[in-house]
């Protein structure tokens, strides 16, 4: 329960109201029947301004923060659009947690590090279930075997699976780093032909995520001009966008997902995973090509089989391994092409700090060693310090992904209902100014001492990936690729704005739990005859 402002209570049916908000958000071609939801909800508020007090139970603490259905639409609707920042505003008002709503449908919004790790770690078998309406999107279409967003005995068993493959740091020495050294050459093969013209490397990205996360699915990567191939890159970005939309989000209720209005989005989502099902099919016919061998689609195989000839039974099949591979496509490709967008666009506006890593990326690799870069990424704190401050400023998901509460309890001492959907709000924990001086201001060197060692205790502040058992499974896959990727463009490119255009706003973005920036050009030049070579940028073989 929440504590309850003298105004509200006795409120409306918040479902109703949900409900039609829902619609206008999905049929604004529809002018007449904008209005006429429009009308309804008024009349409806109207009706609210009646509501009188209910009493507070006695001994519980309630969460502050807006009950009744004019307050609470309000707040809904304020975060349709840069949700973060708004809940950030609202914190002045009600503490950096406080919850919107009431009972099973209300949401706790966590702006505060210690809230957050009594929240998601120390009790994490009370706010770790997924649910709300992002589950119930996916499995409109897909089944539920085999989900991240799986709950219970289901969820335990593909985690195992995460934690033996994309989590483990071994598979992400060998596998991971090998899948993103392949693809690299490929990424610089098609900006070596757009150099020194303007161009807008949104595309380009997109198809280098999916090239790696394909080859690490599957064991063979794509072709960025194939057709079907940017089908399924377009498909499951309009997929990621309406999911993620906070209009839908917020606003819309459950049972709304089979409905015509979410038709176009099922076809969107029917066809991007039928894609990722059919190369899985094509990898479990030849499971004993070596190339594949190494795939998830393949290792999930042998987890499942391993699971039944210990006698135990799985909850999924061997085949379902595609439904993780979609979910990850789905989590990650995204946003990890938006956080290289985001990269490119500050380090455009700062050769300084170009040149700054190109030295010392020089430094390191002119010493020698057999490690891969990543592996000596403790003597690259210019470069980690830049990556830190762009994901700091641009989270990939600034208000996390909801968890939902199991169970009633309690987080820094406030009751918590049952069935209530938990938003970290990272974007403000990352701009706090209780924790940051100056957080607007692009800085990678608050992550630097004096002596230009990076700050680990202000390096763990940055969580964008989330935290606990439920963070994001694929962080170390995007953290490989960001990196290597990082290092790789600026030992062979030099990164400007096109002279004589408008400067992009860095405090833009196109999109609300995803931070995308606008849309913008920029030059790729290449910085010498002999760059550093790719190759070297790879793992070492061993024999």
């Amino acid at each position: 329960m929440i504590e309850t402002p003298a105004s509200s209570r006795d409120e409306p049916n918040l479902t109703v109201i949900s409900s039609l908000l829902s619609l206008t958000s999905l049929t604004t071609s529809s002018l007449l029947l904008c209005v006429l939801v429009l009308v309804l909800v008024l009349v409806i508020l109207t009706v609210d301004r009646r509501n009188s007090v209910t009493p507070v139970e006695d001994g519980v603490t309630l969460l502050p923060g807006p009950r009744g259905a004019l307050a609470t639409v309000k707040v809904l609707l304020g975060m349709t659009k840069r949700a973060s920042r708004y809940m950030f505003e609202r914190t002045k008002t009600y503490g950096k947690v406080f919850g919107i709503g009431d009972g099973p449908d209300s949401y706790v919004i966590i702006m505060d590090y210690a809230s957050l790790e009594e929240a998601f770690v120390t009790k994490a078998d009370l706010c770790s279930d997924r649910g709300g309406l992002i589950r119930t999107m996916l499995e409109s279409v897909l089944p539920e075997r085999g989900s991240i967003f799986n709950n219970g005995t289901a969820w335990n068993e593909v985690r195992g699976f995460v934690a033996k493959t994309v989590k483990n740091p071994d598979f992400g020495a060998t596998t991971i780093s090998r899948c993103v050294s392949e693809t690299i050459p490929t990424l610089c093969s098609e900006l070596d032909a757009l150099v020194d013209g303007p161009f807008d490397p949104k595309r380009t990205y997109q198809c280098f995520c999916v090239d790696v996360f394909h080859r690490i699915a599957f064991g063979i990567g794509i072709s960025y001009e194939n057709c079907t191939v940017k089908k399924f890159i377009d498909n499951l970005d309009t997929v990621v966008a309406q999911t993620l939309d906070p209009s839908t989000l917020l606003l819309t209720r459950p049972s709304l997902i089979n409905s015509f209005l979410f038709r176009g989005y099922r076809s969107k989502l029917r066809s991007s995973s039928s894609y990722v099902k059919t190369r899985a099919e094509e990898v479990l016919a030849k499971l004993d090509a070596p190339e594949q061998s190494s795939s998830l689609i393949a290792l999930f195989v042998k987890y499942i089989e391993g699971i039944r000839s210990s006698g135990k039974a799985s909850y999924s099949e061997p085949d379902d391994g595609w439904v993780i591979v979609y979910n990850m496509f789905f989590a990650a490709t995204d946003t990890i092409h938006e956080v290289l967008l985001w990269l490119t666009l500050f380090i455009a506006t700062r050769p300084d700090i170009q040149l700054r890593m190109r030295k010392e990326i020089d430094t390191v690799m002119n010493s020698g060693g057999s490690e891969s870069l990543y592996d000596q990424r403790s003597r690259l704190p210019v470069v980690r310090s830049i990556i830190l401050e762009v994901l700091r400023m641009r989270p990939v998901a600034p208000m996390g992904v909801p968890h939902v509460v199991s169970d009633t309890g309690s987080i820094d001492g406030y009751s918590i209902p049952k069935g209530s959907q938990i938003f970290s709000n990272i974007w403000g924990m990352h701009n706090d100014p209780d924790i940051w001086k100056d957080p607007s201001a692009f800085n990678p060197d608050r992550f630097l001492s004096n002596t230009g060692v990076l700050d680990e205790v202000k390096a763990k502040l940055v969580i964008p990936f989330s935290i606990g058992p439920r963070s994001c499974p694929g962080e170390q896959v995007a953290r490989r690729i960001i990196f290597q990727t990082l290092v790789s463009l600026i030992s062979r490119y030099r990164i400007s704005l096109p002279a004589g255009r408008p400067t992009p706003q860095l405090v833009n973005e196109e999109r609300s739990f995803t931070m995308s920036p606008e849309r913008f050009k920029v030059i790729f030049s290449r910085i010498q005859a002999d760059p550093v070579q790719l190759k070297d940028l790879e793992i070492p073989t061993t024999e």
